[in-house]
């Protein structure tokens, strides 16, 4: 039984309910519940791209860039070294969103015209590198605005990894992580 489930019933065994107006009340607010619980799942699987359900990172990866190089403007590479077995599914997840929060930002910010993507499985760590030839930012500035580079680290960090951003104006940027494997 979930843990929702089980709250839910606790819930209305806890409760004091006496009359006929408040049964219709707890039912109502727990149908509510329920419909938004659902929304709530669907929308996440949703978000969830097939190919890193079924199968993995580098398929999930490749798809993604593919889908987003369509466009002249920008050249993408993408490297991938002995990613031949599955990681856990939440490294896994972490990983695929951290990525396309570094390419969507820059696709939106960096204006670069070429991106390289590596992606290496080692023994016992992994190492994503993330560089571009745009125009570089101020990475004293972005820390303390913006929150992308924050969501980068807190989800890298959930993961006992590192992050280490090398930019700086007019020279490009280039990301490095390394998550250890489990």
């Amino acid at each position: 039984m979930s843990t929702y489930i089980r709250t839910r019933h606790s819930l209305e065994s806890s409760l004091e309910i006496k009359t006929d107006a408040q049964k219709r009340m707890m039912q109502n607010a727990l149908e509510i519940i329920d419909e938004s619980v659902k929304e709530v799942r669907a929308v996440s699987h949703s978000m969830m791209p097939n190919a890193l359900l079924k199968s993995g990172l580098g398929v999930a990866v490749r798809e993604f860039l593919n889908r987003i190089s369509s466009t002249d403007k920008l050249k993408i590479e993408l490297e991938i070294h002995g990613l031949n077995e599955r990681l856990e599914s939440t490294m896994e997840t972490i990983l695929f969103r951290v990525l396309q929060e570094i390419v969507t930002n820059i696709i939106k910010h960096s204006q670069a015209t070429m991106v390289t993507i590596q992606i290496t499985r080692h023994d016992e760590e992994l190492t994503l590198i993330v560089e571009d030839n745009g125009i570089g930012f101020d990475i004293t500035k972005i820390k303390s605005e913006g929150i992308g580079l924050k969501n980068i680290q807190s989800r890298i960090e959930f993961l006992n990894g590192t992050v280490h951003f090398d930019t700086q104006p007019e020279k490009g940027t280039t990301v490095i992580i390394e998550v250890p494997i489990k």
